[in-house]
């Protein structure tokens, strides 16, 4: 019963701001597909389409998204693993098709984060 409910608390609408490049956003975490590191500009991508460009650090990024279910399967992505319709120890395949890499270093701990999501 316990992890049923920590699975509820997880998908209730959290709405964070981020400061991107555009300007000051808000966004609910549900809406965000992944983040991509892009040398020193992260790409925030969103479940629409959309991205937002931010100069935050990953660790930062992190720190705000993973209590949220986002999982960190190679230094450059930020996953939603609310998302992930595969996962193999190269790549994760999202439900819209986006197959994202998959580092041998961070495989494990990325692993057991997606399958706590479901205990």
């Amino acid at each position: 019963f316990e992890n049923a409910v920590k699975r509820f608390k997880r998908r209730e609408s959290v709405i964070i701001p981020i400061k991107t490049v555009q300007g000051l956003i808000q966004t609910d975490v549900s809406n965000i597909l992944y983040v991509e590191s892009e040398l020193r500009k992260k790409k925030i991508i969103l479940e629409d389409g959309i991205s937002y460009e931010t100069y935050d650090t990953m660790e930062h990024l992190e720190e705000i998204l993973k209590p949220h279910g986002f999982i960190c399967p190679h230094k450059g992505y930020l996953v939603n693993s609310r998302y992930m319709r595969e996962f193999t120890p190269v790549q994760i395949k999202l439900m819209n098709g986006i197959v994202l890499p998959v580092s041998r270093r961070r495989y494990k701990a990325a692993a057991d984060a997606f399958t706590s999501n479901f205990v």
